[in-house]
């Protein structure tokens, strides 16, 4: 049978994570389900997601703050 797998926390107040990749052949990056062949991935990009841990910190004092922050990050040997 197969096990069940429990998600464990890596870093607090992450609250979404997005990978997307770049093709030799495209100009933008696109999800993993628009990527036609793998060996053609030159490049990734993550986005994360984080909330402040304080609940109420944005200016009006209703919301947790949120701030995105992205890498892009170049696979080796695939560009030239």
């Amino acid at each position: 049978g197969a096990t069940a797998s429990t998600p464990q926390e890596m870093v607090r107040n992450v609250t979404n994570m997005q990978i997307s990749y770049l093709q030799t052949s495209g100009t933008t990056f696109g999800n993993a389900a628009s990527v036609s062949d793998w060996s053609t991935v030159t490049a990734a990009q993550v986005t994360l997601t984080a909330e402040s841990a304080f609940a109420r910190a944005s200016v009006d004092n209703s919301a947790p703050l949120s701030r995105q922050f992205t890498s892009t990050i170049t696979l080796r040997n695939r560009v030239q």
